[in-house]
């Protein structure tokens, strides 16, 4: 019942700790943007079935007519569902749950600024850097001088 989404959004949960939600319940169902961090879909009919459950960033909405902020993620990322030409306009209305990074492709050192540092994980496809956490250098000071890179 949305009475117990509004209870959950009050827990702090980590991504790996998610549960499914009960059968044939989809995230679309889920009214709170912390709430849908919390969850996998619990459809099994469907493609959505087994998702993480992503939500928006605040202010926005998956579907503005019935302001849903949580939707599975293969639905977001346009892999999965028949969305038409809502495919790059959901990807861009996605947040992060808590603790959650953006992935940064080319590698954490191509962050030029301290500040945002910490919200990129390095997300290239060598298994030696791949999910790290990007992580700031000291002020002042730069991971490799010649470079002035400030991040890693």
């Amino acid at each position: 019942s949305v009475g117990l989404y509004s209870l959950l959004a009050s827990v702090t949960v980590s991504v790996a700790e998610r549960v499914h939600l009960s059968p044939g319940r989809g995230c679309n169902e889920i009214v709170s943007r912390a709430a849908c961090c919390m969850f996998l879909d619990g459809r099994s009919d469907t493609p959505y079935g087994g998702q993480e459950c992503v939500p928006t960033s605040d202010g926005a909405f998956f579907n503005d007519e019935n302001e849903v902020v949580c939707e599975p993620a293969c639905f977001v990322g346009g892999t999965c569902g028949d969305k038409g030409d809502d495919v790059a306009d959901l990807s861009a209305r996605a947040g992060l749950c808590l603790g959650e990074r953006k992935p940064v492709a080319a590698g954490c050192f191509n962050i030029m600024d301290r500040e945002t540092c910490c919200e990129y994980r390095d997300a290239r496809e060598d298994p030696t850097f791949s999910g790290q956490d990007c992580v700031p250098s000291k002020p002042d000071v730069a991971f490799v001088e010649a470079y002035g890179n400030v991040c890693e």
